[in-house]
């Protein structure tokens, strides 16, 4: 009997340690935790939370999520329920992502996340909430995406020049060049409307991710 109680003290006091280090650690880590049960009420919000939505942990407690983790898609429209990260996790029990909606803060600022919710047991256990602030990664790339867009449009010209006089020089009706010659700058002239190509190519992938 005494092995058997001082086995169950021992589980108890290492699933309380167990849950005092989770605790540690979703308290110090950058992204925003929240822990939600199955009617999508919050438990659990941590201080990386509370400071990206503007809320204080006491206030946000008890309260359904969508009151708090104000979620809207690319027209600041409210998400839908059929987009909803949250609401799709705890419908379905599957893990759900998305890196392409915004929160709004408490004092109405707009900051591009990526969230994943992923179910914590059985259909009904509840969800848990992990985001974090894109905003400053999404504009780095936004600002790279016209920085090669504008700079393979430039390059443009330049290269079309090249290849424009390389033709001239192959024409002979504009110059008269012997075979050697020629053999070069046939060439030459391929590989400027290869590069031309190539350049054309970036400006619509540019354009394919905007």
């Amino acid at each position: 009997g005494s092995k058997t109680a001082g086995k169950s003290i021992a589980v108890e006091q290492t699933a309380e340690q167990a849950s005092e280090q989770a605790s540690v650690v979703i308290n110090a880590i950058d992204d925003g935790v929240i822990a939600v049960d199955s009617k999508g009420t919050i438990h659990l919000i941590n201080p990386a939370a509370q400071k990206m939505i503007g809320w204080t942990g006491g206030d946000a407690l008890n309260l359904i999520y969508k009151s708090v983790l104000k979620l809207v898609d690319s027209k600041d429209q409210p998400v839908s329920d059929a987009i909803d990260p949250v609401l799709l996790t705890l419908n379905t029990n599957t893990t759900s992502e998305s890196d392409s909606l915004s929160l709004l803060t408490g004092s109405g600022k707009r900051r591009m996340i990526s969230i994943v919710v992923s179910p914590v047991g059985d259909l009904g256990s509840g969800a848990i909430i992990v985001f974090r602030d894109i905003t400053k990664s999404k504009a780095e790339e936004r600002e790279q995406a016209e920085f090669i867009s504008t700079a393979s449009h430039e390059m443009r010209t330049p290269v079309a020049s090249i290849e424009g006089y390389l033709g001239l020089a192959l024409n002979p009706n504009t110059a008269q060049i012997d075979q050697k010659a020629r053999e070069f700058i046939e060439k030459a002239h391929a590989s400027a409307q290869h590069l031309g190509r190539l350049f054309q190519d970036l400006l619509d992938v540019s354009k394919a991710d905007d």
